[in-house]
């Protein structure tokens, strides 16, 4: 897989639902070449970790304020995907006993909002 393979994928949904060219390439640019430090009470570090071939950062990285719409954006092709490819678990709700049909969960743990 390639370094920005992820990033890509999302990128290119986002032209799809009407983000321009734009945009796009800027945040691409960004993610690629950013450079992050540690900051604490104590201060900023020195050092930094950036995005190379061998540890590629795949996107906003986790706590990223973009990471949520990145998400987003990918997981909802993914789950139209998986609709094409899977009938889903059909199981008993365990309260209410209806019969639910599921396909695929998607779950995120993001405090900041």
């Amino acid at each position: 897989m390639l370094q920005q393979d992820v990033m890509l994928l999302a990128l290119l949904i986002a032209r799809k639902i009407g983000i321009t060219a734009a945009p796009n390439e800027m945040l691409m640019n960004f993610l690629t070449k950013a450079k992050y430090h540690l900051k604490t009470l104590l201060g900023t570090s020195d050092e930094y970790y950036t995005s190379t071939e061998e540890h590629p950062v795949h996107g906003s990285g986790q706590g990223g304020k973009g990471s949520p719409g990145f998400w987003v954006i990918v997981s909802t092709l993914i789950i139209s995907l998986m609709k094409n490819k899977t009938d889903g678990i059909q199981f008993t709700a365990p309260l209410t006993s209806e019969e639910i049909n599921r396909i695929i969960d998607g779950l995120v743990d993001d405090n900041t909002l």
